[in-house]
């Protein structure tokens, strides 16, 4: 996934300092190492700063069942 943060931060140089990559990157880290709760803490912490819309929410939900279900993700 490391490819995918390095591509984004060249097509906008400011990205990679805003809030939302560090978070973006925070969750990433959390799949690549297979902590679950890592990523659970991660969207906890953006959550009390940043509200998290509905629909942020259930794909973020939907990212951990997935990862939860399937081992391989890991």
């Amino acid at each position: 996934m490391k490819g995918n943060q390095s591509r984004y931060a060249s097509l906008d140089t400011s990205f990679p300092s805003t809030r939302e990559a560090k978070f973006a990157n925070a969750l990433m880290d959390a799949m690549d190492a297979g902590d679950l709760d890592q990523f659970t803490a991660v969207v906890g912490d953006y959550d009390q700063v940043t509200p998290l819309d509905n629909w942020k929410t259930n794909i973020l939900l939907k990212i951990k069942k997935s990862f939860e279900e399937d081992p391989d993700l890991r």
